[in-house]
């Protein structure tokens, strides 16, 4: 029986979330721009071999996928949506990604960071298909990349970034400050 996709518009006008009714990525996520970074998974490599395409997101059930805003989404949906459908088969969703973060651990307010980011900002980025990464945090400045939808979105520069330091602030150090990397 084929995965059931359906196709989830971000507020992003770039990106494209495509929701499967089975996993695509068990933990954590992946990130990738070039199909060179992932040709052992070829369900993400295909979709970046497709003209235009420069980000694939896989993420629990959902795989985002950015363009360059150079091509029609109607006609570059179908071509996604026919790789996710050939490939979803053999695709393992247990696969290990290279660990490109840093590791936090020892920072105990990284740890306070990122369980309110869990528990405030990350639900919602991940429902329009995007997510975040600390970078670092030092002098009361926290660093973030965006990442999948959020990484080329217009709102998230400006209106996600000051409720991501609103709520830190509220929550967790009314002088922090939150900047992209």
């Amino acid at each position: 029986m084929p995965a059931r996709i359906f196709i989830q518009n971000t507020p992003n006008p770039h990106s494209v979330k495509f929701i499967l009714d089975t996993l695509v990525k068990s933990e954590g996520k992946a990130v990738y721009k070039s199909s060179s970074d992932c040709k052992d998974i070829p369900l993400a490599s295909k979709i970046l071999d497709l003209d235009h395409v420069v980000e694939v997101c896989l993420s629990g059930n959902f795989v985002t996928v950015s363009q360059d805003g150079k091509d029609d989404w109607d006609a570059l949906e179908q071509q996604i949506k026919a790789i996710l459908e050939s490939e979803i088969e053999f695709h393992n969703p247990n696969f290990k990604t290279q660990e490109t973060t840093v590791n936090h651990s020892d920072n105990p307010d990284i740890a306070k960071i990122e369980a309110i980011i869990d528990q405030t900002i990350r639900p919602a980025l991940n429902m329009h298909g995007g997510d975040l990464e600390i970078v670092d945090y030092h002098n009361k400045i926290l660093r973030i990349n965006y990442q999948g939808a959020c990484g080329s979105c217009p709102s998230a520069t400006f209106g996600t970034l000051q409720l991501i330091e609103n709520i830190l602030k509220e929550q967790f150090d009314p002088d922090v400050a939150v900047i992209p990397a």
